[in-house]
């Protein structure tokens, strides 16, 4: 776990191997206590050994002591254990993070078939800081259609599993 800002955004970037500091709601970081807020719900394990996502925490900005378990989604393919061992050495760049795009775990309903798919969706609320970089971000996206019948999910979703 290494706690970094990306894009102008503070979080908590995350590796499988921190997996286990996350089996209860809470994290330790320099001696302070962050909460992560519906942590149940949005912890997926299997995503964190994806080769196109990297689970983070976000800190909430007007709670310091507060954070959203959120996933990166990059659509390019990147080399993830790289770019895990560059965070690691603070060796970053803005353009590591550049094809990525912030998202949330939920489940969603296609409306026209019904069928019901745990998904990533991009979390639009992490770019209330920088709005231009948001609406970026969704416009370099590829969004997914319902595995059933190929309908529009109606909402920007970027992975399905």
């Amino acid at each position: 776990m290494k706690q970094i800002k990306v894009e102008e955004i503070e979080l908590l970037y995350l590796t499988s191997d921190d997996l286990l500091l996350l089996s209860s709601n809470q994290i330790f970081l320099n001696n302070a206590q962050i909460e992560i807020e519906d942590l149940s719900y949005r912890l997926k394990p299997e995503l964190f050994n994806q080769d196109d996502v990297r689970p983070i925490v976000v800190i909430l900005p007007f709670k310091a002591n507060f954070g959203n378990l959120n996933y990166f989604y990059w659509n390019n393919k990147p080399n993830l254990k790289e770019l895990d061992l560059k965070v690691t050495q603070n060796n970053f760049t803005e353009n590591d993070f550049e094809a990525s795009v912030i998202t949330r775990y939920q489940k969603t309903r296609c409306s026209n078939c019904g069928c019901w798919w745990d998904t990533l969706v991009v979390d639009e609320w992490n770019y209330f800081r920088t709005p231009g970089l948001g609406t970026a971000k969704i416009r370099q996206s590829k969004f997914k259609e319902c595995p059933n019948c190929g309908e529009s999910l109606r909402q920007c979703v970027v992975m399905i599993f």
